[in-house]
């Protein structure tokens, strides 16, 4: 779904969250991170950065192995029957399944465990974010106090949770000369990780974590105690890796300081909508003001100066209808357009901006909670971290090429957001196998292709919200890497493939179509809630999507 949409949804993630962001609009963060990207965009070069980390020494391949062989058992927590967790287990890794939890409970996450009696291993799994209740794990991001020690709370109270169900027959095998491993990806490495510190106060030995993707969980003494047992692996840009309170206040600081408002004015003003107004009396500022109210709807965002044309095209459009239906006076035609825009607005139920792309400041909300993570509390915020020794898979030229290189938890690439066109996609497990078979030198795995299909795509992003979606032809491909399906798609002007990745989605059986009912359309949910709508022209055609979907998701 492209960039752009990720930057959508990093705002409203950000929005949904957590507090540190204030009473901002997923509109104003959603324009203001696009200039803020734009900017890190123009200021970046790998050359700076590799300079950066010349002091970080390169990770072996022995670590990159047993990486591998975690991210393996990560994914394998992923899926939904323990039928096929039992068979997958014993045929690709010789482990014998001992129990699994396919279905996710609030604050505790799905999980599976195995052994190897002849390996002497116990494999602990502990799956990532894939249903809405893992989601509010996610976002219960708020720092609780432990014995002293600051961590991410929901993911401690998954920690204690599986802790209290599993801790004696971890420690049991252990007494017996067992390794104990756990892996997860995401929030299962997070929960992992806090587990692991849990059975660190009875399991002093063979213990061992590989966090894969995991996000802040821990304040910085803790995550450097843990240096031993637990390994991170991040993957270039990932946003998870980041989510951190003191990062969103960074951010958000950082923004303020960038004064974005003024920066979309300057680009409306160079545009020919602009100028008409300029023309007409009416100030830029004025529709500026009118742009930050349309960005309110969350499938309308615009970004830089193509968010600031999209908009005032809309105005052109409104503008030029008016002069050929009603011909109204020339003064009258600006004000006109953005009379339409508001009533739009008004439609979908939109309040105005508080932070409107004037760029105005406003008081930065208390933050914190002493052990650091709540907002609107008093007391300074105490960052918190991922946990134990952190490899990290950084991109060195823009063919793909990557190196391991360790890291330290305060490096200065993990404690603010990277905004680039990757930051959320390099989240997944998909993007994590890819680089770590180029750190290894090795092809990068390729998806096989389930099925291919030239069907109608609904598109039009912004459009659609005002009642101009269009379907469009597109050859659609589903392919599937390992355990993930991914639906590949031609967009855009360029007709450059995209890809989206359906991780946690869902099948939407029944949608509306854009401009007229499509009768064989359906729909594909992210777990993001974007949703992708296909129409396969034919009965047949979307009962085989239907069925190979169904399957896998």
């Amino acid at each position: 779904m492209g960039w752009k949409k990720d930057m959508v949804t990093v705002a409203e993630s950000l929005s949904a969250g957590n507090q540190a962001m204030g009473d901002w609009k997923v509109s104003d963060m959603t324009v203001g991170l696009a200039y803020l990207s734009s900017q890190r965009k123009q200021e970046f070069d790998y050359a700076d950065r590799r300079q950066g980390l010349s002091a970080c020494s390169k990770t072996d391949e022995k670590r990159l192995e047993r990486f591998q062989w975690a991210s393996e058992l990560a994914d394998i927590a992923y899926i939904k029957s323990e039928s096929v967790i039992r068979k997958v287990l014993q045929s690709e890794h010789g482990l014998v399944l001992v129990h699994a939890e396919t279905k996710s409970t609030f604050k505790v996450p799905a999980h599976y465990w195995a052994y190897d009696r002849s390996k002497k291993v116990v494999v602990f799994g502990v799956r990532g974010t894939a249903s809405k209740k893992d989601v509010l794990t996610d976002l219960d991001s708020k720092a609780e106090i432990r014995r002293g020690r600051a961590m991410h709370r929901g993911m401690l109270q998954s920690a204690l949770a599986l802790h209290e169900k599993v801790h004696q027959q971890l420690f049991d095998l252990a007494q017996e000369g067992f390794s104990v491993v756990l892996v997860g990806h995401s929030l299962g490495a997070g929960t992992a990780a806090l587990l692991s510190i849990l059975l660190k106060e009875t399991i002093e030995n063979n213990l061992t974590c590989y966090a894969i993707a995991p996000p802040p969980v821990c304040e910085l003494s803790m995550a450097a105690e843990a240096r031993p047992y637990i390994q991170s692996l991040v993957c270039n840009d990932d946003i998870v890796c980041r989510m951190s309170v003191a990062n969103l206040r960074g951010l958000k600081e950082e923004l303020l300081g960038l004064r974005w408002g003024d920066m979309a004015k300057e680009d409306l003003a160079g545009t020919r909508a602009g100028k008409m107004a300029t023309a007409m009396g009416t100030k830029c500022g004025d529709v500026a003001t009118r742009l930050a109210a349309v960005q309110q709807a969350r499938g309308v965002a615009s970004y830089g100066k193509s968010a600031v044309t999209q908009a005032s095209t809309y105005g052109k459009k409104a503008v030029s209808i008016t002069t050929s239906l009603v011909k109204p006076k020339l003064g009258s035609l600006a004000s006109f357009a953005t009379d339409k825009v508001s009533k739009g607005v008004s439609k979908l139920g939109l309040g105005n901006s508080k932070a409107e792309a004037s760029g105005q400041e406003e008081a930065y909300p208390a933050v914190a909670g002493g052990a650091g993570g709540a907002a609107g509390e008093s007391g300074p915020i105490l960052p918190l971290y991922p946990p134990g020794s952190i490899t990290l898979m950084v991109r060195t030229n823009d063919e793909g090429d990557h190196e391991a290189l360790e890291v330290d938890a305060t490096w200065s690439g993990l404690c603010r957001f990277e905004l680039s066109e990757t930051m959320v996609s390099d989240h997944y497990l998909t993007s994590y196998f890819s680089a770590l078979a180029r750190c290894r030198g090795l092809p990068p795995p390729q998806p096989e292709e389930v099925l291919r299909t030239r069907m109608w795509k609904k598109e039009g992003g912004k459009k659609a919200t005002l009642g101009m979606a269009e379907w469009k032809e597109r050859e659609i491909r589903l392919l599937r890497m390992r355990r993930t399906l991914i639906v590949e798609y031609a967009s855009g002007k360029d007709a450059k493939p995209r890809q989206v990745n359906l991780n946690g989605a869902r099948v939407v059986e029944e949608v509306a179509g854009g401009g007229r009912e499509r009768e064989f359309a359906f729909g594909i949910e992210t777990e993001f809630g974007q949703t992708l709508k296909l129409d396969p022209g034919s009965a047949p055609e979307r009962e085989r999507w239907l069925e190979e979907l169904r399957a896998m998701l």
